[in-house]
This record gives C-alpha cells, structure tokens and sequence, in this order.
C-alpha cells in the first residue's frame, strides 16, 4: 500500500511539471528538451507496473534490469543540474519525481 502512495506521489510530480513547462513561454524545441526528463520519468513508472511482464521474458537478467532503472531514474532526478527548466518548481518537482521513482526501484520486488 505504501509502495502505492509513493507511485502516485511521483506520478503527480511528473504530471505537475510536464504542465507547467509546457505552460511556460518558451520555444517548441526548448519545451521539447525540457519535456523529455519528465516524459522518461512517466515512462519509468509505468515500467514499475509491468515487471512481471519483464521478469517472466528475462528471469536471469532482472536484478540487473533493477539496478539499471535505478540509476536511470537518479539521472533523471539530477537532470536538472543539465537542463534549465523554466520555473524553479518544474526542477523541483523532477528532482522529487525522480528519487521517489528511485526508491521504487530499489524496494521493488515481484510477489506472485
């Protein structure tokens, strides 16, 4: 239930700051580079809901798939250090996002 609220929490940060920057009054190929950070994150997540999927095609390799989209989601989570986004409160949001889709990542484990 808690890995629950915490996969709802990040996906209401993405959304949040995917809104505003694309609110933000910028050009399209700046919305766009700021845009993909946050759509990568949504991305993440709903791999988060389809690991089943994922470890019943590849059972050896998915402690290495974990680790994986861990680190990936930390680079998403320090992706503001690389992209200025337009408000201070879309880096926040993504910095948010990303480390609880982090920690996700790091306590997920597959109960059948």
């Amino acid at each position: 239930m808690d890995g629950l609220v915490i996969l709802y929490l990040s996906i209401l940060a993405f959304f949040i700051a995917g809104g505003i920057e694309l609110a933000s009054n910028r050009s399209r190929a700046e919305k766009l580079r700021c845009s993909i950070p946050i759509i990568l994150g949504i991305a993440s997540l709903f791999l988060v809901f389809e690991q089943e999927l994922i470890y019943v095609a590849t059972p050896s390799l998915y402690q290495t798939f974990r680790l994986v989209m861990m680190i990936f989601s930390a680079i998403i989570a320090c992706s503001g250090v690389f992209i200025i986004y337009s408000r201070r409160s879309s880096s926040i949001l993504v910095a948010c996002g990303g480390l609880l889709l982090t920690f996700l990542w790091m306590f997920s484990r597959i109960v059948f």
